[in-house]
């Protein structure tokens, strides 16, 4: 049976300077793995989801969010509202941020949220499938003539993470389906057609799209996605955070990963 390869992006379109690379990427989970890969991950989601209400609904009961309109209060009717409707999510990004509803929780928790969704990934034996393209490789590349280089960007990047998957399922002996958020429109506009057309032998020319609160796992590539992006930023900018160090050592082992970036990229995180 084939396995199901959940994939999400970060770093923007190609105009975007402030965010030097794109990443397609995700992890591959065979069908074999899949139930009790969801199973954890949904418990994770849980457990979160029980914090931050506990959180927000002590605040409420002593009057400590009262004053509608104020961004925590806007936030904590959002968080309620997803709680309602069994649509609460897991996001990296705003994790380590504390944006949105993780607001409520120190950055300690919201970084061991985090560390405990990417851990998953070793704990169960996956691999992340990851395409990267700096975006300086584009505005470099004399033979793309077009002003608009987003298309080529995308194209590059997905083509990485295509060549990324083909290869690993090869040697797997295996066959999958491609995953993905149906309200990513950038996914949508550029990976669903490209796989329509382009698709290697061993992945399906289909993507299936899904909401993600209905997917649980494309939470994990979302949490990849995030990761990854940031520690090849880090590769390309020249800096490092411990912060990214720390997140990214948990899927560096499982990483799978074609990079093109102006600086040459032996494997993830060896720079030469």
């Amino acid at each position: 049976m084939p396995g199901l390869l959940f994939v999400d992006d970060a770093g923007g379109q190609y105009p975007d300077r402030n965010q030097p690379v794109v990443t397609f990427c995700g992890p591959y989970v065979p069908s074999t793995k899949l139930h009790a890969v969801e199973t954890d991950l949904c418990s994770l989601r849980e457990a979160t989801e029980q914090s931050l209400f506990m959180e927000i609904s002590g605040r409420l009961s002593k009057g400590t969010l009262t004053k509608a309109m104020t961004d925590d209060f806007k936030a904590a009717v959002k968080f309620l509202n997803k709680v309602e409707k069994g649509q609460f999510e897991l996001h990296g990004k705003q994790l380590i941020k504390g944006l949105d509803e993780y607001m409520f929780l120190d950055l300690a928790n919201r970084e061991k949220i985090v560390a405990s969704v990417l851990t998953l990934i070793a704990t169960h034996g996956l691999s992340v499938m990851a395409g990267v393209v700096e975006k300086a490789v584009i505005r470099s590349d004399a033979t793309i003539l077009e002003v608009d280089k987003d298309p080529s960007l995308q194209k590059r990047t997905i083509t990485n993470l295509l060549t990324t998957a083909e290869t690993y399922l090869e040697d797997q002996k295996d066959t999958a389906f491609i995953v993905v958020d149906e309200g990513n429109s950038g996914i949508r506009q550029h990976l669903v057609p490209t796989l329509r057309t382009s698709a290697p032998k061993n992945l399906a020319h289909e993507a299936l799209e899904y909401a993600s609160y209905r997917r649980p796992l494309i939470q994990l590539a979302d949490h990849c996605a995030y990761v990854i992006y940031q520690h090849y930023k880090n590769v390309v900018e020249g800096t490092s955070d411990p912060r990214t160090d720390k997140l990214f050592a948990i899927v560096k082992n499982q990483l799978q990963v074609k990079a093109d970036l102006l600086a040459v990229v032996t494997s993830a995180g060896a720079k030469k």
